[in-house]
């Protein structure tokens, strides 16, 4: 839950800096679920997600439907170079600098975890003194 407030925040904080027209609000949670998912894709990278995708034709009936599987980790970074040509190039209407805001809290997020989970392990194996 703290995760998903801090992905939020700091989406909406980056959004505000980065938005030219400031006459429109911004409104949303995107970058709140952009850093959840940030975040999974590092935590977990051993998960594979499908990439569907559809063969043949509607008319005859001969449809097939096969799935690509690849690392979340890949699919976090090439989602990530959207959201930067979104920024970039794309409509001011929708909050890419939200999303990447918001991915930016997950990365850290999980980096600040993993040093505590190192630190634990590696004080649990020194020697007693």
């Amino acid at each position: 839950m703290t995760l998903l407030l801090a992905s939020t925040m700091l989406g909406d904080l980056v959004d505000a800096a980065a938005r030219v027209d400031r006459s429109i609000p911004a409104v949303g949670a995107s970058g709140g679920i952009s850093g959840l998912m940030a975040y999974y894709a590092l935590a977990l990278p051993q998960v594979k997600v499908g990439i569907p995708f559809v063969f043949g034709g509607w008319r005859s009936g001969q449809v097939h439907l096969v799935q690509w599987r690849v690392p979340v980790r890949w699919m976090l970074w090439f989602w990530i170079g959207m959201q930067l040509l979104g920024a970039l190039f794309g409509s001011t209407r929708m909050g890419y600098a939200a999303h990447l805001g918001g991915a930016l809290a997950g990365i850290v997020w999980w980096l600040v975890e993993r040093s505590r989970a190192a630190a634990a392990a590696s004080a649990a194996a020194a020697p007693p003194r």
